[in-house]
C-alpha cells in the first residue's frame, strides 16, 4: 500500500520526471540532453516506434519504479507484451495512473536505449545484437534497476518499502565515481555545483527561503517567478553530496550559518543511513513517539501539546 501510495500521486511523477532526467544527464555517456532526451522516449513510447519495440523485446518493461508494485508485475509478460491497444489496459483509475507514471519514466529509458544501440553500432562497430543487449543493460541501470534484487535484500525490502532503490542508489553512484572519475566530476560541477550556488547567492536574502524547513533546501533547488516559489528537485545522493554541499559551503563562507557544516553532515547521515524499521511498526512507533521521523519534527505541535483532543 505505501509503495503503491508514493509511486501513483501526480506529485512524485512530477518529481520523478526531473531526477530521472538530471540522473540520466550524469550518468550517460552518449549525450543525453535533460528533459528534451526524455520527451524524445516518450514519443517513442506513445508511438510504439522500432525503438520502443526492441526495448520492450529486451525486457527493459519491467525495470522501471512501478514494477515494484506487485499487483502491476504480477499481469504477467504476456498480457503486458502484447500489441494490444492501451484503452483496454486501462480498466480502472489505478492501471491510469500506473500507465501515466510508468510512460514518465520510461521515456528516460527508451530514449537512452535507443542512443546506445545507435552509438554502440555506428562509431564502435558493434554488431546489432551485440549492441542491442548492451543497450538494454544500459537503460535498466541508467537510473535504478528496481527488478534487481539480492537474495538477502529481498527479504528486507518486503518489510522495509525502499530499501533496495536506497542501496542500489548509492552503490551506482560509487560505481560511477570510480569508474568515471573525471566525467562525473566535471557533470557534478556543471549540472549541481554551478546552479546550487547561483540560485543560493540570489535567494539567501529572502524571507521565504529563509523560512523553508531544512529538508526542503535539501531536497530541492527554489527558483522564484513572479512571486511564485517553484521547487525543483535534486537528482538522489549526487545533489545531496554536490548540491546541498555547495550551498552548506557558501552559508559557511558568508557566515549565514554557524551550523552549516553540521548540518551538511547530517544531511549525508541521512543519505547513506537506510530505514531498517519494518513498516508495519514505523506508524504506530511515530504515534508512540509523537514524532514523524522523515520530517524529523513533532506530530502535534509544540504549541499545541497541552490543548484538548
Amino acid at each position: 500500500m505505501l509503495r503503491t501510495g508514493a509511486v501513483l500521486t501526480p506529485e512524485f511523477m512530477a518529481r520523478n520526471f526531473t531526477r530521472d532526467t538530471l540522473q540520466a544527464y550524469f550518468y550517460s555517456k552518449d549525450g543525453f540532453i535533460p528533459v528534451v532526451s526524455t520527451l524524445v522516449g516518450v514519443g517513442h513510447l506513445l508511438g510504439r516506434s522500432k525503438a520502443y519495440q526492441e526495448w520492450v523485446a529486451s525486457g527493459g518493461q519491467f525495470s522501471h519504479l512501478q514494477s515494484i508494485d506487485r499487483a502491476y508485475h504480477q499481469q504477467g509478460m504476456k498480457e503486458m507484451l502484447q500489441s494490444i491497444p492501451v484503452r483496454n489496459l486501462l480498466k480502472n483509475p489505478m492501471e491510469q495512473l500506473r500507465a501515466l507514471s510508468g510512460l514518465v519514466e520510461q521515456g528516460t529509458r527508451v530514449e537512452i536505449f535507443r542512443q546506445r544501440a545507435k552509438k554502440a553500432q555506428r562509431k564502435e562497430g558493434k554488431s546489432r545484437p551485440e549492441a542491442l543487449t548492451e543497450a538494454a543493460f544500459e537503460a535498466r541501470e541508467i537510473t535504478i534497476d528496481f527488478q534487481k534484487f539480492g537474495l538477502k535484500t529481498r527479504s528486507i525490502n518486503a518489510m522495509s518499502a525502499f530499501f533496495n532503490p536506497w542501496l542500489q542508489g548509492n552503490e551506482k553512484l560509487i560505481r560511477q565515481f570510480k569508474n568515471h572519475p573525471v566525467a562525473m566530476t566535471a557533470n557534478a560541477f556543471a549540472g549541481l555545483v554551478l546552479p546550487s550556488v547561483l540560485l543560493y547567492v540570489v535567494n539567501r536574502d529572502e524571507k521565504w527561503y529563509k523560512s523553508l524547513p531544512q529538508w526542503e533546501k535539501d531536497l530541492h533547488w527554489h527558483i522564484e517567478v513572479n512571486d511564485v516559489i517553484w521547487r525543483v528537485p535534486k537528482p538522489h545522493g549526487l545533489g545531496t553530496i554536490f548540491g546541498t554541499g555547495a550551498e552548506k559551503f557558501m552559508e559557511w563562507m558568508s557566515k549565514d550559518n554557524p551550523n552549516a557544516t553540521k548540518e551538511y553532515l547530517q544531511s549525508l547521515k541521512t543519505m547513506v543511513t537506510p530505514s531498517l524499521i519494518p513498516q508495519s511498526l514505523a506508524i504506530p512507533m511515530e504515534i508512540w513517539s509523537n514524532k514523524n521521523y522523515f520530517f524529523d519534527r513533532p506530530i502535534i505541535p509544540r504549541d499545541r501539546e497541552q490543548v484538548l483532543p
